[in-house]
């Protein structure tokens, strides 16, 4: 006896459909404090690109993970930031105390920059790099892809940790 599947394709896309519907409030992030926007977040690795104009010529941007329910600590990353060329020019980048760090312009537009720390990196900033601007900048001027990241502990590979679909935080404080 042979079994028909195209019987029961209306019934098994009908179930895929109600299973869908009845998760959907588990996968749903908690919405965000316009606030504070670092209220309501996954667990994992997020982003952070914090923002601060130093007089009407210079552009800071700092680039941080905010760890949430996570006690990872990095080893070392690599990441490039992409930026908008109508509003800014790079001029270099610092590293904080104890990371061995260098950055280069791959092509106006984008800057890759890695670090390594001996001793791990927890809640401080990976990067801070320095723009020249020509007009002020906003969120929709920079976006930041990290290619590596490797934990201190036992080098794994934390890369997957950054929460997958979370947008660029951008903001205007430190994410502490």
């Amino acid at each position: 006896m042979k079994l028909d599947l195209f019987r029961f394709r209306p019934a098994l896309a009908l179930a895929v459909l109600a299973l869908a519907a009845a998760c959907q409030d588990v996968v749903q992030p908690k919405q965000r404090d316009p606030g504070d926007p670092f209220a309501g977040l996954r667990a994992g690795l997020h982003p952070v690109l914090v923002v601060t104009e130093a007089g009407p010529v210079t552009t800071y941007a700092e680039v941080r993970l905010r760890r949430v329910q996570t006690s990872a600590s990095i080893a070392s990353f690599q990441a490039e930031l992409a930026y908008d060329t109508a509003q800014l020019s790079v001029l270099g980048a610092d590293f904080p105390a104890g990371v061995d760090g260098a950055w280069h312009e791959v092509s106006p537009g984008q800057v890759r920059f890695a670090g390594a720390a001996a001793g791990g990196l927890d809640d401080v900033p990976l990067a801070t790099l320095r723009f020249a601007s020509r007009k002020s900048a906003g969120q929709r001027a920079f976006s930041l892809n990290f290619q590596e990241l490797v934990g201190a502990n036992d080098f794994s590979d934390l890369a997957p940790q950054v929460a997958a679909g979370s947008p660029l935080i951008v903001s205007a404080y430190p994410a502490r």
